[in-house]
């Protein structure tokens, strides 16, 4: 018989994490700068050293920088907090443009991907078995048509639009994932998603990629690595994909940022599915529909009792109607603005119907504009 060793000090904090629950110990980070620097060690974090990591970072409350978070890391590598990582497992719900640009980037970084997919797209990975770019390069990926519930994914990414998540959330309830993310465009409370999967095991991100997949089944994608950065709520799933090529910060009001960027996206999305069909830009009594319509939406974000996220954007939107007009019509001439407007007015249109729901006969200006 062994004899049974007295419990340590960290032994005890972990088990006061799981009778606390998870998320009221994240700390709420921001990023200062492009996140250029990456992390010197590849990590795994386990669930009570993650919250370990977000105690650390609750030195600063205001913002804090990957740059800062690698060195919290490497601090608490040097206690043991935090071990040399093996691949991690994860899953990609949602084989579009943006999951397959995930997806392709992970798995180049040396982890296990799956990707979940289903019709035309489902039959074209499983014939590659791999994530296909329009260069030529690929990355080899496990393809399903299904999510395999018992399976412990470090991470399930979900990257469908908002309108389907409602009949993969059975799914993501009952799976065994130890972290569901879900990134995509939405203007409804996230209370409903956290509640579904459970606080402990939610996070939510938003990709800053422009991204499509062309015919044949190859991906085209381009990512922001320096400004708009991609948003995520959990700094040690910004790390992992920091250092696989998508550099992120971590936001701490994401229903802010969500619904400011919605505000903003709504009316140009709209016009660049106008001008997409059309091969040409919009009239500039449209592009003034359109300032009205995202003048609206700002109005709208702040009547909800939300900040405009980022600053930048609560700037943008004291500009002149006319200015924004102007921006409009002529950004509507570029071929890269209508690019955007290849993917349709499905997303769109969901946003508007989202906006129009939270505020009936509030968004008069929105739905003037709905594709």
């Amino acid at each position: 018989m062994h004899e049974r060793m007295p419990e340590t000090p960290l032994q005890r904090f972990d088990a006061s994490r799981h009778r606390g629950g998870r998320q009221a110990e994240r700390a709420p980070c921001r990023q200062e700068a492009p996140a250029s620097v990456h992390f010197q060690e590849e990590a795994q974090i386990i669930p009570w050293q993650s919250r370990a990591l977000h105690a650390a970072c609750s030195v600063s409350r205001d913002r804090f920088s990957f740059t800062q978070i690698s060195f919290a890391f490497l601090a608490l590598e040097g206690l043991g907090l935090v071990a040399n990582s093996e691949d991690m497992e994860i899953a990609i719900l949602g084989a579009g443009a943006i999951g397959s640009t995930f997806a392709y980037h992970l798995a180049k970084a040396g982890h296990a991907v799956t990707v979940i997919a289903r019709g035309a797209r489902l039959l074209q990975l499983r014939t590659d078995n791999a994530i296909v770019l329009v260069t030529g390069e690929s990355a080899a990926v496990h393809v399903d048509a299904a999510l395999d519930k018992t399976r412990p994914y470090d991470l399930v990414l979900v990257t469908v639009l908002a309108p389907q998540v409602e009949a993969v959330l059975p799914s993501l309830r009952d799976c065994a994932a130890k972290t569901v993310m879900f990134m995509f465009n939405t203007f409804e409370p996230l209370t409903r998603l956290r509640e579904a999967v459970g606080a402990e095991r939610f996070a939510f991100g938003f990709p800053s990629v422009i991204a499509n997949i062309v015919e044949g089944g190859q991906l085209t994608s381009a990512i922001v690595t320096r400004g708009a950065l991609s948003p995520v709520t959990d700094a040690v799933w910004g790390k992992v994909f920091t250092d696989a090529g998508i550099p992120c910060f971590v936001e701490a009001d994401m229903e802010s940022w969500l619904r400011t960027h919605a505000a903003v996206v709504v009316p140009v999305m709209t016009i660049g599915v106008v001008a997409h069909a059309r091969k040409a830009g919009v009239s500039w009594a449209e592009a003034r529909q359109s300032a009205r319509a995202m003048n609206e939406g700002f109005q709208l974000v702040r009547r909800l009792g939300h900040s405009l996220t980022p600053s930048a954007i609560a700037v943008f939107s004291h500009l002149p109607s006319f200015l924004v007009t102007t921006l409009l019509w002529v950004a509507s001439r570029f071929n890269l603005f209508r690019k955007m407007g290849a993917v349709g007015p499905r997303e769109p249109r969901a946003l508007i119907d989202e906006m129009s729901a939270v505020a009936p006969g509030q968004t008069l200006a929105l739905l003037a504009i709905r594709p």
